[in-house]
């Protein structure tokens, strides 16, 4: 064991030198290292941030005002498809009945003459059991008997009659919570 000893004691410095120029080395190839990455970065930054600006967002965001744009198109044509059309605005041209007040907000979208028989439509916001509400109260106050011809969850038949003439109400839902409805008059 006193030779091994010695024999190391012997070796040691050489390894010693070794090991520090290894050392030695290694620290500068790693400062070199770091010395080029830090060189790199702001070389790509720059191109990075060229490429963003010149190419990449634009078209991005060229991309996404498209795709905005085709998806506002797709839901307004999926709404038209679901929803019935508008409501009228203006009355088409003729008369009401005489006597019968229209609802506030309602617009003639229909008028016949036959003979002295006369149809005339109406459409407007008021839900379809309101409207027959109203005009049950209305005409009854007038001295018309109301009979019930036909009575369901989105429409309603009512006949008024009195000494001088009849008067039928036929009220349908729209389906965008107001009514349309169909005036005969005989």
């Amino acid at each position: 064991m006193p030779a091994e000893t010695g024999q190391l004691t012997r070796e040691l410095p050489a390894v010693a030198a070794a090991l520090s120029g290894m050392h030695s080395d290694a620290t500068q190839q790693l400062k070199a290292e770091v010395e080029r990455v830090r060189a790199a970065i702001p070389a790509s930054a720059e191109a990075l941030s060229q490429e963003l600006t010149g190419g990449v967002l634009p078209n991005a965001t060229e991309g996404l005002r498209q795709l905005a744009q085709q998806g506002r198109a797709s839901t307004q044509q999926a709404l038209s498809q679901w929803l019935p059309p508008a409501r009228p605005a203006t009355d088409v041209i003729g008369e009401d009945p005489p006597d019968v007040a229209r609802i506030p907000g309602f617009v003639r979208t229909a008028f016949a003459r036959d003979g002295e028989r006369l149809r005339v439509s109406w459409a407007g916001a008021a839900p379809h059991t309101e409207v027959l509400d109203f005009y049950t109260q209305q005409l009854g106050a007038a001295g018309y008997r109301p009979q019930v011809r036909q009575s369901g969850t989105e429409s309603g038949v009512i006949e008024f009659a009195s000494a001088q003439r009849s008067l039928t109400l036929a009220v349908r839902s729209d389906g965008r919570g107001g009514s349309e409805l169909d005036w005969e008059v005989r």
